[in-house]
């Protein structure tokens, strides 16, 4: 795509506040999130940072804006972020920032793992972006293991996500044996021995129920 029609596309979703693919799926930035794969006066017209201990990561407040509630409301209402065109981000690393970006401008998430998932659900959970949320959250419920079990359930629990509780819980019934003798699982009955616990009841009801 040539730069005047880069800059018309992007003028028009400033005038329609709207998402950021053409009318044949063609994202407008590349996959390889090089400059975001623009260039030329497209490129020139980032009008906001985000910034974290070590990186500053430009942006465009329309795409941030359109994506996440939270962004909205930082940089549209009387809040410091607005008038210094710099959103601090203080508990996100540096790739996860940038993972972040690249799904709010592309809609993809490329080499996606355990860790990545965890950190990028924190962030869709934290700037309400629900679709991130959901693909994090999927990955995470079909790629979850008797040690990684309750790690899942300590994140559900702590984001208030039921329905994600409710998949980690199944799972962690299904293959109680294994998960009950993990360190993992004594280790979260020593931190958090009230979730634990609510779990382990779970095993009990089932069968009051099965019976």
């Amino acid at each position: 795509m040539n730069d005047d029609r880069r800059e018309c596309t992007f003028i028009w979703l400033i005038e329609n506040y709207s998402y950021c693919w053409l009318e044949n799926g063609e994202s407008l930035v590349s996959p390889d999130f090089t400059a975001y794969g623009l260039q030329g006066t497209f490129w020139s017209l980032i009008d906001v940072e985000l910034k974290t201990e070590t990186k500053t990561f430009p942006a465009h407040k329309v795409w941030l804006c359109a994506i996440s509630f939270v962004f909205k409301t930082m940089l549209s209402s009387d809040m410091r972020e607005k008038n210094s065109n710099i959103i601090p981000i203080d508990d996100l690393e540096n790739d996860t920032v940038q993972q972040l970006l690249q799904f709010i401008y592309t809609d993809r998430l490329e080499d996606l793992c355990w860790d990545s998932a965890t950190k990028l659900y924190y962030a869709g959970d934290k700037y309400q972006i629900e679709r991130l949320k959901v693909i994090c959250s999927s990955f995470l419920v079909n790629n979850v293991s008797p040690s990684s079990a309750s790690e899942l359930l300590i994140l559900a629990d702590k984001h208030s996500d039921s329905d994600l509780k409710e998949a980690v819980e199944d799972f962690i019934l299904r293959h109680e044996e294994q998960v009950f003798e993990l360190e993992e699982w004594h280790k979260l009955t020593e931190t958090n021995s009230q979730l634990a616990l609510k779990t382990m009841l779970l095993k009990y009801k089932k069968k009051m129920t099965d019976a």
